[in-house]
């Protein structure tokens, strides 16, 4: 089998690395996002997946087009003559004009348990919203987003150990397993199709300003989201007028009623409370403004902090 994949994020790595070492497929070609520009500096940056592969002794040809969907894209897709896409965290939509040329099947791995969580994002917001389970989906691409009939799915248990870089890698780690079997199913010609449910939800694309805390929800939601948004964006608040990020918490839903919102509560040894709508939460691992990240033990020991004191803008 001609295979052609698509990848630019961490979460595609595994599939690839898998495609690489698999008797009795070509993998004829590697197409990602082209370089980009570090957050710090004007240097050019290729992707996860981009590194990934200049460090192997992959000999197919590696492509980084603007523009997958461009006329100069699908003439070049199509001199490979592929059987197979595989498509996982690519980052741009692919036409019908281009997944046509799949001439078995154009194949997406989606880190949700389609039609849950469509879209850029569906790890990071899986966690956020506090739900117990998550996995993987193996489908058929069509033109519409993350809406093409499953083949197979693989469910995963959240832990609220678990942040977004350990889910998904966890969640990678498992497509390899049945992306496996569906390439055997492919080769057989006995694969089944299911339309997808309904009662979709949507997984939009992250964004820094995400990152805000609204101290006014529970501290379970704010930890969802310290968690769901590690290690990009991050969350943040803001303390004596200074951005303060926040990387480890523990809910802590004893009584502080007679404390407002967004409030510190309590000062010990190891942590600091701060004030939720429901509950509050011990601040753990932390970075000020300009700062690098220290435990809450170090930042009480250089910073003054009071009991009434409050986060926020």
């Amino acid at each position: 089998m001609n295979i052609i994949f698509f990848g630019s994020g961490k979460f595609a790595i595994p599939a690839l690395k898998y495609l690489l070492n698999r008797e009795n497929i070509f993998l004829k070609a590697v197409i990602t996002q082209p370089n980009r520009k570090a957050k710090r500096g004007m240097h050019l940056k290729p992707t996860e997946v981009g590194e990934f592969i200049a460090q192997t002794n992959f000999k197919g040809e590696v492509l980084k087009p603007e523009d997958i969907n461009s006329k100069e894209s699908i003439l070049k897709i199509e001199s490979f003559s592929p059987d197979i896409f595989v498509v996982a965290s690519y980052g741009s939509i692919i036409s019908k004009d281009v997944l046509s040329l799949a001439s078995i099947m154009p194949l997406n791995i989606h880190g949700s348990l389609l039609p849950q969580y469509r879209g850029a994002a569906p790890v990071n917001w899986a966690i956020i919203n506090g739900e117990k389970e998550t996995g993987v989906t193996i489908f058929k691409m069509n033109e519409k987003l993350d809406a093409g009939d499953i083949i197979v799915k693989q469910g995963v248990t959240i832990t609220k150990s678990m942040d977004a870089e350990s889910l998904e890698s966890i969640l990678a780690d498992e497509s390899i397993d049945i992306l496996g079997k569906v390439l055997e199913s492919l080769n057989r010609g006995d694969v089944k199709l299911y339309p997808q449910e309904e009662g979709s939800s949507y997984a939009p694309k992250i964004k820094r300003e995400d990152g805000l805390i609204d101290w006014s929800v529970s501290a379970v939601d704010i930890d969802n989201r310290v968690r769901g948004l590690f290690p990009w964006p991050g969350v943040f608040s803001y303390i004596d007028f200074k951005i303060i990020k926040i990387y480890k918490v523990e809910v802590d839903l004893g009584d502080y009623s007679d404390a407002s919102v967004s409030e510190i509560t309590r000062i010990e040894d190891e942590y600091f409370n701060v004030k939720c709508g429901v509950g509050s939460l011990k601040i753990l691992e932390l970075q000020l403004e300009g700062k690098r990240k220290i435990t809450a033990k170090e930042f009480l020991l250089g910073h003054k902090i009071e009991r009434g004191m409050k986060l926020g803008a």
